[in-house]
């Protein structure tokens, strides 16, 4: 914020001000997001176990159990940011279920 402040002349900066800073800036919302990117990062254990190239949903479920923690504080924190930062918790608590059902072979 006080970078946006430093680098505007007029009110009408302000916008073009924040859009430029917007991919620099860390917010609740881009760390939940950045958070279930790595879960699902390619050669992943989740995504070659959902992809049937591995045995380890015990190990892959973990993985997004510690994740679901991770965003649950997170959430908690987020502020402004909490419906962003729920959404990606909804997606990450379904992919916990899915990899059960797939588990349970119910997938």
């Amino acid at each position: 914020n006080v970078l946006e402040f430093l680098l505007w002349d007029t009110p009408e900066q302000i916008g073009a001000v924040k859009a430029m800073l917007a991919p620099f800036v860390r917010t609740p919302a881009s760390e939940a997001r950045e958070l279930f990117d790595a879960l699902m990062a390619p050669g992943g254990l989740v995504t070659e176990y959902m992809a049937s190239r591995s045995e380890k949903a015990v190990d892959a479920l973990k993985e997004v159990r510690e994740c679901v923690t991770a965003l649950d504080e997170l959430a908690s924190q987020a502020g402004e940011d909490t419906e962003a930062v729920k959404a990606v918790l909804a997606e990450t608590r379904d992919l916990a279920e899915r990899i059960s059902l797939r588990f349970a072979g119910k997938l």
